[in-house]
């Protein structure tokens, strides 16, 4: 393989990753944490830097087997690259979800680059506010139709854009809006779905501000909560779930405080706790996606009244 044709290869795959990846997941691509954005900028960047040289290289050159082992790591390495930038690309928000991001009914919705809030019209000091990490390579807003009806209920919402769509990148931020709302003197909980609940954990695990941990699909990474006793934990969970699966959930009962609340939603699946479509590896859903988003909201709800009791004075 020649200098030329390696430069044309890797840098050509570097183009079509960052090429596929805006034009398949463009809505989910802009809605998420700009890293992402960034990311494929700069494997376009390389890639069409790479292709430049290869265009302008002259034939030929030397031909010694190491050089030419190099040149097929180089474009090994770039495909690798290219295949991974695919990988991340965030599942899109769909209805109802996309819906649930304008404001009205008296909630207040304003979106940003690294956060989503939904902020009561009306809320009072008392309302435990709700920080959410969302799972992986999920698209931010395919929680806000789930999420909403909890600010409808006068409980803040803010839901943190992780980078590159990973909840254990989201941590600092998650933290960031823990300390914002203990310093108004509100109580707050901090929660994720799949991954982003794992982060939410090693949140409040490292953030005693933190009052609650609500867990959607999800379970935490090790045991550092089991002894707590000033949380109010709850984990939501679907019968069905074919990615945390029940016997998962089961095993986390373990890592967790003695008086966690576990609620199991008979027959749904880890899709269910966002509006992105179907998942791969996802169990067979065996109840409508409308009634297991209903009990997924009504044991939210009832967690955060929990704790708005158990938050400061």
């Amino acid at each position: 393989m020649t200098s030329r044709v390696a430069l044309l290869v890797a840098g050509g795959a570097l183009v079509a990753s960052a090429a596929f990846s805006a034009l398949t997941r463009w809505g989910a691509v802009t809605a998420s944490h700009p890293a992402y954005v960034l990311l494929l900028a700069a494997c376009a960047l390389v890639g069409a830097a790479l292709v430049a040289i290869g265009l302008r290289r002259p034939r030929g050159g030397s031909r010694g087997p190491w050089r030419t082992a190099a040149r097929i790591a180089g474009v090994a390495l770039a495909v690798v690259v290219g295949g991974f930038v695919i990988w991340l690309r965030p599942f899109d928000a769909t209805e109802p979800a996309l819906r649930a991001l304008t404001s009205g009914d008296g909630v207040v919705v304003i979106e940003s680059a690294t956060r989503i809030r939904m902020r009561p019209a009306a809320a009072r000091q008392r309302d435990a506010a709700l920080v959410f990490l969302p799972g992986a390579r999920v698209d931010p807003r395919a929680y806000a139709a789930l999420l909403r009806p909890l600010a409808e209920a006068g409980h803040p919402v803010v839901i943190v854009k992780p980078a590159l769509g990973v909840g254990l990148l989201a941590r600092g931020a998650a933290t960031d809006e823990v300390r914002r709302a203990a310093a108004d003197d509100r109580p707050v909980a901090v929660g994720g779905h799949s991954l982003g609940g794992t982060a939410a954990a090693m949140v409040v695990e490292d953030e005693r501000p933190a009052d609650g941990l609500l867990l959607w699909a999800s379970f935490p990474a090790n045991d550092a909560l089991a002894e707590r006793t000033d949380l109010v934990v709850t984990s939501i969970s679907g019968g069905r779930d074919g990615l945390a699966t029940p016997a998962d959930i089961a095993d986390s009962r373990a890592d967790l405080p003695p008086d966690t609340r576990f609620v199991v939603i008979p027959g749904a699946v880890h899709a269910d706790f966002g509006d992105y479509g179907a998942q791969r590896g996802d169990g067979e859903r065996a109840i409508s996606r409308e009634r297991a988003q209903q009990a997924i909201v009504a044991a939210s709800l009832r967690f955060l009244r929990e704790v708005t009791a158990e938050g400061p004075d």
